[in-house]
């Protein structure tokens, strides 16, 4: 639990304007949309369908590869590949 906390500080200090922004966005979500039920409910469809978009393009990859090397220049091809995936997601989904 404490490794859990420790890992969880160390993201908000290097990633906090995201945070900020995120809670930023819903907040103007939840104040536009109609039924903030139904809202809270896509917000987490989403969420849920990144989640699994990512494991799944984690396990081919790593069916595929074995083992999956985090080195230039395959980390920005990785994380694009990512990036266009969960446009699509939030887009589509």
């Amino acid at each position: 639990m404490e490794g859990l906390l420790s890992a969880f500080k160390r993201q908000f200090q290097k990633g906090y304007v995201e945070v900020v922004l995120a809670v930023i966005g819903l907040l103007i979500g939840l104040w536009f949309v109609f039924s903030p039920t139904e809202f809270m409910a896509m917000v987490g469809r989403k969420i849920g369908l990144c989640g699994l978009a990512t494991a799944v393009w984690y396990v081919v990859r790593l069916t595929r590869l074995g083992c999956i090397e985090w080195k230039d220049p395959w980390d920005k091809v990785y994380a694009l590949v990512l990036l266009m995936a969960y446009a699509l997601i939030i887009a589509l989904g």
